[in-house]
């Protein structure tokens, strides 16, 4: 499914644990902190909402 979107996966070799650490921890404060505080009417909307949050 991802191949035929023209996603890549990212994965290290060995599938270290370590490999997401930063992003889950990203998303572990991103999600209480903006998007179940927040109801988003498009993509868009979310997307703006996002860069706006890490800027």
């Amino acid at each position: 499914m991802l191949e035929s979107r023209n996603i890549v996966q990212s994965m290290s070799g060995k599938g270290n644990c370590l490999d997401n650490a930063a992003m889950e921890s990203f998303f572990a404060n991103l999600k209480p902190e903006l998007f179940h505080l927040n109801r988003f009417d498009s993509v868009k909307s979310l997307r703006d909402s996002v860069e706006t949050y890490i800027r």
